[in-house]
């Protein structure tokens, strides 16, 4: 289940004397999982292997710059700007075992005549955001030197 074929990293900086950048890139092919047909298909008989299939691979790009600000003679800051995940991309982390999707899942007619609730649809139960990788994060941080 730890299965990873591909991962590529690749980092570009440019620093001058008072400021300075690296933007960071990652590739990672997606990790393996169990796939696991409906009970109604006809696959479904058949003995599967664990971890028969790959989830889809990730990407994500990062940002890290910094300016350097003299306050005094004696007191110098510098203003660091970190972006993860700075195009805000969906990474599928997690997949639902019938589909190889983050968000879907086949709902049989059964499961829609059980459901029960007054406050979400049962679309909305499949619906994970914590399938997926995180957002993009903004940090501004103001370092201090004495």
């Amino acid at each position: 289940s730890w299965d990873q074929r591909h991962t590529f990293n690749a980092s570009l900086g440019y620093n001058a004397e008072g400021y300075g950048f690296t933007i960071t890139s990652y590739y990672n092919s997606g990790t393996a999982y169990s796939f696991e047909p409906m009970s109604e298909s006809s696959l479904a008989g058949l003995n599967l292997l664990p971890n028969n299939s790959y989830k889809p691979s990730n990407i994500a790009v990062d940002l890290r710059a910094h300016y350097l600000v003299k306050i005094s003679d004696s007191i110098s800051g510098r203003f660091v700007l970190s972006i993860y995940n700075l195009f805000d991309r969906l990474n599928e982390m997690s997949v639902y075992s019938d589909t190889g999707r983050a968000y879907y899942s086949i709902i049989t007619d059964t499961e829609r005549a059980a459901y029960r609730s007054t406050f979400s649809s049962l679309e909305d139960v499949f619906s994970d955001p914590g399938m997926y990788s995180a957002p993009r994060q903004i940090r501004l941080s103001l370092e201090l030197k004495f």
